[in-house]
């Protein structure tokens, strides 16, 4: 007996980053204070991504790669959502 399987309810990303967790929207604008961290505008998406070592991360800080130019650094999750 064969099955027909139905094609994925969302597009699939083949671009997803290593160590990739899962996808978050900016809600406001975040210019970067340090050369760690992420700036980027509001309405931008960004994959959140498992810390090199994840003693160094701070709590409400997320470590990700932004989709537009692929540049990866931390930011505050409170400035995201969950998409």
């Amino acid at each position: 007996m064969f099955y027909e399987v139905p094609p994925p309810a969302k597009p699939v990303d083949n671009d997803l980053p290593e160590k990739y967790i899962y996808t978050v929207m900016s809600t406001h604008t975040y210019k970067g204070e340090d050369d760690d961290e992420l700036s980027f505008d509001a309405h931008e998406v960004i994959y959140v991504i498992y810390y090199d070592d994840p003693d160094e991360q701070d709590p409400g800080w997320l470590m990700g790669v932004r989709k537009l130019d692929g540049q990866k650094g931390v930011f505050p999750e409170n400035f995201t959502r969950k998409v």
